[in-house]
């Protein structure tokens, strides 16, 4: 009667480990996997902060060109208006000062 408790409690143990064993494996699956997803998520992190930085001078650019546009726009407007004042008078260059 020991005999097959002894038998039976090594068998539990037995499976006991077999159980462990998977466990283990599937642990260190999972902390592989976490530090693959852990790697790509820091590079498509990376990306981002790239992207947004290079969208930042983009932005800046066109800013800047837009206010330049909108200074020769300005330039033009007033000397369109000038030679449409000089039409007015005659032809006659407008008054000093």
């Amino acid at each position: 009667m020991e005999g097959e408790l002894l038998k039976q409690i090594d068998r539990h143990m037995g499976r006991g480990n077999e159980l462990m064993e998977r466990v283990e494996a599937e642990m260190r699956l999972t902390r592989e996997q976490h530090a693959d997803h852990t790697r790509a998520f820091q590079l498509a992190i990376k990306e981002l902060v790239r992207a947004g930085r290079e969208n930042r001078e983009v932005i800046r650019e066109n800013r800047r060109a837009m206010r330049e546009m909108r200074e020769a726009s300005e330039a033009h407007t007033k000397a369109i208006w000038a030679l449409l004042d000089r039409i007015e008078d005659g032809g006659a260059d407008p008054a000093p000062g």
